[in-house]
């Protein structure tokens, strides 16, 4: 937006194509952790309140009663039940470690995580 002395105008960039409400996707996290693992996604935006962070804003320790942190501890192999869908993910850190980690598994580059919010 451009705000001239007589007239102002507006220009889409374009630059955000695409998104994806990971609320919606709650239901079928595997298919929003491979999306975020796609070599095409080049940034993750979430704004996350300071109760979806799941930790003890005192201490900065993960609260692991906590459902959303269930995928943790619940295996040997929490990593694997969160890629292939047997873990439901219900927090910013499980689609982040998710996605991360299929990238990890397939040698590819990772992309930015950019945090909106205000913690």
């Amino acid at each position: 937006m451009t705000k001239g002395s007589t007239e102002t105008s507006a220009r889409i960039i374009g630059s955000m194509i695409d998104y994806t409400w990971a609320a919606e996707s709650s239901r079928n996290s595997a298919r929003l952790i491979r999306r975020m693992a796609d070599p095409t996604t080049k940034i993750v935006t979430m704004t996350v309140t300071e109760k979806g962070y799941n930790c003890d804003l005192a201490t900065r320790d993960l609260i692991m009663e906590d459902p959303a942190n269930a995928w943790i501890s619940e295996s040997k192999s929490p990593l694997v039940r969160l890629v292939n869908g047997k873990a439901p993910v219900t927090s910013a850190l499980g689609y982040i470690t998710g996605a991360l980690s299929l990238i990890k598994a397939q040698d590819k580059e990772p992309f930015t995580v950019l945090s909106c919010d205000n913690l």
